[in-house]
């Protein structure tokens, strides 16, 4: 049998060559087919390590960015409440120098000369007060700041209105008077809330409620109408 083999081989050897040479190219494509294949899941392996190192990287950055945020709100939250813990005594000289107001524009008449002997000092606001509610206003949340800058605003236009009082202006002591009533008013309504009896804000002065601080002033509808006609209807 051997003998047969070895005849067929020496007289057709092209067969088995051929067949050779198939099985060779066979594994060889086979070999060459995993390396590449091996290749690309190297490459596919390192996108994905590249890729979640990328997610740790936007994970730490973020966590970073909550921290920062955290730390500011808590700082925000600190200032706020050191803000409001010293608003009862802002709104306590408010209420003195809405007093001093009405006290100093009561001494002129009504066309502004000097009533009296000296000319008395128009009063100012402290410097700190109005700091003190800017404090209020940076560090609090929408409606508090919205509703402190509107009574900031408030005390703005009655220091202003104030300084008409020792001019030429006819009516500039009654609106004055009626402005100084309405600031009063307006800083006694914020104590419950500065003073953390309620959370809820204060509306607006009514005019009622600012007729009610003139007559208590000693300001009634008989003698002095003309200072009840600056109250706002509103």
């Amino acid at each position: 049998m051997n003998e047969i083999h070895r005849k067929r081989w020496h007289d057709r050897p092209w067969p088995y060559l051929a067949f050779s040479f198939v099985v060779a190219a066979v594994l060889a494509e086979f070999e060459f087919g995993w390396l590449e294949i091996l290749h690309e899941w190297q490459t596919l392996a390192a996108g994905l390590i590249a890729l979640y190192a990328a997610v740790l990287a936007v994970r730490k950055v973020s966590d970073q960015i909550k921290q920062t945020e955290k730390l500011h709100e808590d700082t925000r939250v600190r200032k706020y409440k050191a803000a409001r813990a010293v608003m009862p005594l802002a709104l306590a000289r408010i209420c003195t120098y809405a007093t001093q107001s009405k006290d100093y524009a009561k001494q002129f008449n009504r066309v502004g000369r000097d009533a009296g002997p000296k000319k008395p000092q128009i009063p100012k606001m402290p410097d700190d007060v109005i700091v003190a509610f800017r404090d209020i206003v940076e560090f609090s949340d929408g409606d508090v700041a919205d509703a402190v800058t509107d009574f900031i605003s408030e005390i703005q236009v009655q220091s202003a209105r104030l300084e008409d009082v020792d001019s030429n202006m006819v009516g500039a002591k009654d609106l004055a008077i009626a402005d100084a009533a309405a600031l009063y008013v307006d800083a006694a309504k914020f104590f419950s809330y500065a003073r953390k009896e309620t959370e809820i804000l204060p509306k607006r002065p009514t005019r009622e409620e600012i007729i009610l601080q003139l007559t208590h002033w000693g300001f009634d509808d008989k003698s002095h109408a003309a200072i009840l006609r600056n109250v706002p209807l509103g």
